[in-house]
């Protein structure tokens, strides 16, 4: 099988899961699709990735042949948790799009996920993003009439009454990048509203846009390319709302590890299965200066993944804690 088909089979395997989410965006900007399981879902797999869609959102996966799978685990800040994902990664120069700065008009929307959206009229807000565009699609006049009236001007100026209207309307917002897109046709939630725990959502934060980034410094992108779209399998330990799974999820972690070993960072995942096989041969720990931040993520990482396995080397484990994680030490001498 061609890395293209690995590629795609990855994309396909999680399109119809509804225990996975996807997200394009950038730090301060950000578009996130997700079903419920009992949610009536339209999904279509195609050359190159695919389509899902539902009455509250949808997403389109366009893979490109310069795609890059890169897949990661990050130490939460809450002691023994962490996060994974996926981040679908193109080169700088392919996925440059558009550095618009201010509010403009786009026409149609003729590739809309839905035939029933592609007469509305996209804007883009300007956000001044180089390798996602943020819009919204609209089709009542009389937003349509306050935007038209606003381009050419910064949409997050507080005196730019695009703003106000846009949060009052509630009009689709699309996230596109050189890898897909993803919709979101749900109300914007009001500043006392909470974010919605399921299904599609977007955040716009001015300040955390203003740092020009486009992903956590945690994640190990590879140096010149930038993520144009990324997938959160299920984590072993948090449920989809962000909860504690009430019990360890085997199956989702091992599912999680054999991407990570196809795709991830050869040395990383190396250095794992050494570090797992001396703590289970009970040799001291190693230097963690002798180590990159990336790779001691790993090892920390690594460590909580041991402490939830069940295995009964809570003792091998604490020495091991104390140099590289002595956050989670509480946590393994009360197990």
């Amino acid at each position: 099988m061609t890395l293209h088909k690995e590629i795609r089979s990855l994309v396909w395997s999680y399109l119809r899961d509804p225990s996975a989410g996807w997200g394009l965006g950038s730090i301060g900007a950000l578009g996130e699709f997700r079903f419920d399981p009992d949610e009536a879902v339209e999904c279509r797999e195609t050359e190159n990735g695919g389509e899902v869609c539902t009455k509250r959102g949808g997403l389109r996966v366009t893979l490109s042949p310069s795609v890059a799978v890169t897949p990661y685990e990050v130490p939460s800040t809450r002691p023994g948790f962490w996060s994974h994902g996926v981040a679908f990664c193109l080169p700088e120069a392919a996925a440059f799009r558009q550095r618009r700065g201010v509010l403009t008009e786009l026409g149609y929307d003729r590739d809309a996920l839905r035939s029933a959206d592609r007469d509305s009229i996209l804007f883009d807000l300007g956000l001044g993003i180089g390798h996602i565009e943020v819009l919204v699609r609209v089709r009542d006049h009389t937003l349509l009439s306050t935007l038209g009236a606003a381009r050419g001007r910064p949409f997050l100026d507080p005196a730019n009454p695009a703003l106000a209207a846009v949060l009052a309307a509630s009009p689709h917002r699309v996230f596109r990048s050189s890898l897909g897109r993803i919709e979101v046709f749900g109300p914007i939630p009001g500043p006392e509203d909470k974010t919605p725990d399921s299904g599609p959502h977007s955040h716009i934060l001015p300040e955390l846009l203003k740092a020009g980034r486009s992903h956590s410094a945690n994640i190990p992108i590879p140096e010149g390319t930038v993520p144009c779209l990324s997938l959160f399998p299920a984590n072993p330990v948090v449920d989809p709302s962000g909860k504690d799974q009430t019990a360890f999820d085997d199956k989702s972690h091992k599912a999680f590890q054999k991407i990570l070993t196809r795709f991830g960072d050869a040395g990383r995942v190396a250095l794992k299965q050494r570090v797992r096989d001396a703590i289970i041969e009970g040799k001291r720990p190693y230097n963690p200066a002798d180590f990159n931040r990336f790779e001691r993520h790993a090892v920390r990482v690594l460590l909580r993944q041991l402490s939830t396995e069940g295995l009964a080397i809570a003792d091998r484990l604490a020495p091991w804690a104390s140099r590289f994680d002595p956050r989670g030490i509480e946590d393994l001498q009360n197990s």
